[in-house]
């Protein structure tokens, strides 16, 4: 009982810490970046985060929230190689539609403004995808101290790029490109230095991966959904703003709520 109680709070302290370390980060940072980029370019970014959080909502069509309550090892195998599988054609489909089909994708507002880079959406997509389906492995275990380091360190990676882009006069997509180049760093750290389960990996057969599907597809696919319209839902002053004013003003916007909204967020 003590264990768990100690557990608990180490797991409490360190995803507080993180939280608040990555918060303050923020907050510190948007002087910086409001110096170092026009409001046109948080537009871009406002526009790419937009499609980049809906992309993410069904990435792994949310096979990673099931990983956590898992019957056994092989079960927890089974749902990280269906997630992985998701996320292959999730993100094939997104570099399709990207290359392929510019004609249906200009309908949307923000094409004219980002649909020049839209091509780096699955490769950020890719970068969390795997960092959402490895940290489940670890919130199944209780082991929460690597899931609080790699907020961090997206947070600060984020941040350097975005600086470094900045000072290389990269005005139009520097944050987006830091936002992408960010998006990589937490599932190198967990890949570099924790065990992903590679040994019970090779072990899990391909039957148990048809029956492990037959069972959780259904719940996977009802988490996918509101996943998917939490993400719309949130995204939705976006759109709305989207059709009624500049990319600048959309930039502002973005920033605005940025710094009312960080000191309260919890994730």
């Amino acid at each position: 009982m003590m264990d768990g109680q100690r557990r608990f709070w180490s797991n409490f302290r360190a995803l507080a810490s993180a939280n608040a370390a990555a918060l303050a980060i923020t907050v510190g940072l948007a002087p910086v970046l409001s110096w170092l980029y026009p409001p046109t370019a948080f537009g871009y970014l406002a526009y790419f985060m937009f499609a980049f959080q809906l992309a993410i909502a069904v990435c792994t069509w949310r096979f990673d929230w099931l990983v956590p309550n898992a019957c056994s090892t092989a079960e927890e195998m089974a749902l990280l190689v269906l997630g992985g599988c998701a996320l292959l054609l999730i993100c094939t489909a997104l570099l399709a539609a990207v290359l392929l089909a510019p004609a249906a994708l200009a309908a949307w507002e923000g094409y004219a403004a980002i649909g020049d880079y839209l091509f780096l959406l699955p490769v950020a997509v890719l970068g969390i995808g795997l960092r959402l389906l490895v940290s489940a492995r670890f919130v199944r275990t209780s082991t929460l101290r690597p899931v609080s380091y790699v907020k961090i360190f997206e947070t600060v990676g984020n941040g350097v790029l975005a600086i470094l882009f900045g000072l290389a006069g990269v005005a139009a997509m520097g944050l987006v490109g830091a936002r992408v180049g960010a998006s990589w760093l937490g599932i190198g750290y967990l890949l570099r230095r924790h065990s992903v389960g590679r040994a019970d990996l090779a072990r899990l057969s391909t039957r148990r991966v048809r029956v492990v599907l037959a069972r959780r597809f259904a719940t996977a696919t009802g988490a996918a959904g509101v996943s998917f319209f939490n993400a719309l839902s949130i995204g939705l002053p976006i759109v709305v703003l989207g059709w009624s004013v500049s990319v600048a003003e959309l930039g502002l916007y973005l920033m605005a709520t940025q710094l009312v909204s960080t000191p309260i967020r919890i994730g």
